[in-house]
Order: structure tokens, then sequence, then C-alpha cells
């Protein structure tokens, strides 16, 4: 769930980079301490960044975790600035798992 909402952000602007993949797995090991750093990286590019899937991950975390929110919010924040701006499309994005999240 947590990596669909860092992929929805990570794809905003079209591409992903290292280090966008990196941050993004390291965050999922706080939340998963034996994650596969390798499989993720495969599967985290190939994962869906569409609207719907990102959603409903967030539906789901919420309804399963929702002590999570802050945190995952926080997350995807950074990733978002991970390269020293916030595009529109990030921006809008990040508008979106707020709602997502009830943090709007």
């Amino acid at each position: 769930m947590v990596g669909l909402l860092l992929r929805y952000i990570a794809a905003a602007d079209g591409r992903i980079t290292e280090d966008e993949i990196q941050y993004a797995t390291g965050v999922l090991r706080v939340l998963e301490s034996d994650l596969s750093a390798s499989v993720f990286m495969r599967q985290f590019r190939s994962t869906s960044s569409g609207r719907a899937e990102a959603e409903a991950a967030a539906l789901a975390l919420m309804g399963q975790r929702p002590d999570l929110a802050l945190w995952v919010f926080q997350a995807v924040t950074y990733l978002a600035n991970s390269d020293g701006r916030v595009t529109p499309k990030e921006e809008e994005r990040l508008a979106d798992v707020a709602g997502w999240l009830s943090l709007s």
C-alpha cells in the first residue's frame, strides 16, 4: 500500500530516478525489515502509478493502520522534494494523497 503511494508520487513527472527508488526502499524497510531491495527496485518501476490504484491503497491503509497516515504523507512529501523542487503535478498528487489519508 505504501509502495503504491510512493510510486504515485515518484511517477508524477514521468520518470523515476535511482535516488527515488532508494528512498522508497528505505521507507518500506522501516515497515518491512525483510524487504529485498533488488526485487523491490525491479517491481517499483513496473508497478502501476494510476490514481485509482493509489487511492485504493491509501483507503486500505487508513482501514488497517490509520496511525500511519501522517508518517506516510511525510514520506511521500520528502520523496517529491528529493530533487530540490516540487513540480505542479507532484503538488497535485500530494494533495490527492493528503485527501485520501484525511489530512487535508
